[in-house]
This record gives structure tokens, C-alpha cells and sequence, in this order.
């Protein structure tokens, strides 16, 4: 929630009714439907991703359900990290990263599956990967 502290304040035990928590943005309205906003826009994007996923997973022949309970163990904890990195501003691990983008685009190119999501993160990831040899040799 946002705007007047002292309303949210008042209206906290209802709020608190309604959902598990509940979070002061600041005095700025408009705030919380910018968060919403993000965090939707965040969702949508990795359940493409996941809808890339499930395509491959599918033409490859691989059990969808095996896969749905691996991948929801492993996303749990990659998505813990990786909210922590960035959170702490810390070095994530581009090169691995897009390592492993490229190995599912080729893979994805075997089984004639095509993945606009993860061709464009990977041109996400290598542009970040660009970008932080850039800041490099500038501190040198």
C-alpha cells in the first residue's frame, strides 16, 4: 500500500484481514500499483519462459511431470539466490548463465523448437556480460 501513512496505519487490521502481509510503499501514490506492476510483469515473463521450457521438454520426450517437480525444487533455490545477489548488488554468474542459455538454444535447434524467450535472454545476458567488461577497464 501507498499514500497517507497515518490511513494505513488505521486500516492496517482490516488489510491484515485480508491478506498474509502487508507492505507500507511510501507516501507516494501510485507506488504500489508501479510494484504490481513489476512484479506481474516478472511473473509473465519467467511463464513464458516456462511455456519455452515445457515445448522442449515435450519434443524431447522427456516425463513432463519429472520435470515439473525438479524444475519447481530448482527454481525455488535459483530464484532465492538470485534475488539475493542482486539485492546485495553482488556479482551473478553471467558466463555460466549464458553458457547454459546457449547449450538450450542449440539443443532447442536439434529438436526444431523455437524459444524466443530464451534467445532474447540470452542477448540480455551477453549485453550485461558486455557491459560489466566495460566497467572493468574503466577502473583499470
Amino acid at each position: 500500500m501507498a499514500g497517507n501513512r497515518s490511513l494505513f496505519d488505521e486500516c492496517s487490521p482490516l488489510f491484515d484481514s485480508t491478506s498474509s502481509k502487508i507492505f507500507y510503499l511510501g507516501p507516494v501514490v501510485g507506488l504500489a500499483t508501479l510494484e504490481k506492476t513489476f512484479i506481474s510483469s516478472l511473473c509473465n515473463i519467467m511463464t513464458s519462459a516456462m511455456g519455452e521450457s515445457f515445448r522442449i521438454v515435450r519434443q524431447a520426450n522427456l516425463n513432463v511431470e519429472t520435470f515439473t517437480e525438479i524444475a519447481q525444487i530448482c527454481l525455488n533455490h535459483q530464484m532465492e539466490r538470485s534475488f539475493e545477489l542482486l539485492l546485495n548488488q553482488q556479482e551473478i554468474p553471467l558466463q555460466k548463465m549464458i553458457k547454459e542459455q546457449q547449450y538450450m538454444q542449440r539443443e532447442a535447434s536439434n529438436y526444431l523448437v523455437s524459444l524466443p524467450i530464451t534467445a532474447i535472454a540470452t542477448q540480455s545476458l551477453l549485453a550485461m556480460s558486455d557491459q560489466k567488461n566495460v566497467e572493468y577497464n574503466r577502473k583499470d
